[in-house]
């Protein structure tokens, strides 16, 4: 087990320095299970950290959901702009997201109502640094911090148990055009269960989780494959826009 992960975090960590994906046939194998890659997780975040946001999610409500954390240099406020080559093909998720308020001790059960304190609107930038097909290697997949390129927030807004989120419209737009409109849509059901679930599994894992740290809960509407130079607005009518400019 040392051996894969210490080679599967040295690979990840060439590739977050260089900028340049390893190809999958360099890992040699796949991972031998969640436990090897979460165990990478944590090696990469070790030298990169600190932790600023945690992703989780699921494809059923009754599947066990997967998580990762988000490195706080890949955390942006919203409006954000990155140089357009810095991911060719831009893979977006239009997300919810929620603000941890209070920090959670490894063996600690912490109620929903105090474990939130704000929602926030999200796009996920996905890109992976592993050149090669991750759907037929998925610990790879997760040990490569579940594909997060960055995580881009809107505003905080208070309230959140009186949020829908199954009732949340989304619109996307690309260049001021309505690309897609939705209402809900999360795979996993109640993105808020994910929440709670995420600080049942990762108190340990990377630091634990802190105050004020974002967790976002998935897809609400799709992945959407854009190729920039261009200018993107996810737009959440009760809770405000996400603004990303490529290029």
């Amino acid at each position: 087990m040392r051996e894969r992960v210490e080679r599967a975090a040295a690979l990840l960590l060439e590739a977050r320095q260089s900028g340049q994906a390893v190809p999958i046939g360099a890992f040699g194998a796949e991972l031998a299970g969640p436990d090897e890659a979460y165990a990478v997780q944590a090696r990469v975040a070790a030298e990169l950290g600190p932790i600023g946001a945690w992703k989780i999610g699921a494809p059923a409500p009754d599947a066990v959901p997967s998580f990762a954390p988000i490195l706080a240099a890949d955390l942006c406020a919203s409006p954000a702009t990155f140089a357009p080559g810095r991911w060719p093909v831009v893979v977006l998720e239009c997300e919810l997201a929620y603000r941890l308020a209070c920090d959670v001790a490894p063996g600690e059960t912490v109620p929903l109502e105090r474990l939130i304190d704000a929602v926030l609107p999200a796009l996920e930038i996905v890109a992976s640094r592993i050149d090669g097909n991750l759907d037929a290697l998925p610990y790879l997949k997760l040990a490569d911090n579940q594909v997060n390129g960055a995580l881009v927030v809107g505003p905080p807004t208070a309230g959140w148990q009186a949020h829908d989120p199954a009732a949340q419209v989304i619109e996307l737009a690309i260049g001021g055009r309505i690309l897609t409109r939705s209402t809900g849509g999360n795979a996993a059901g109640d993105p808020r269960r994910l929440v709670a679930a995420l600080a049942a599994k990762a108190s340990r894992h990377c630091g634990g989780l802190k105050a004020g740290q974002i967790v976002t809960t998935g897809a609400l509407n799709g992945v959407h494959r854009i190729a920039p130079p261009c200018r993107i607005e996810a737009r959440y009518p009760d809770l405000g826009s996400v603004i990303v400019e490529f290029g």
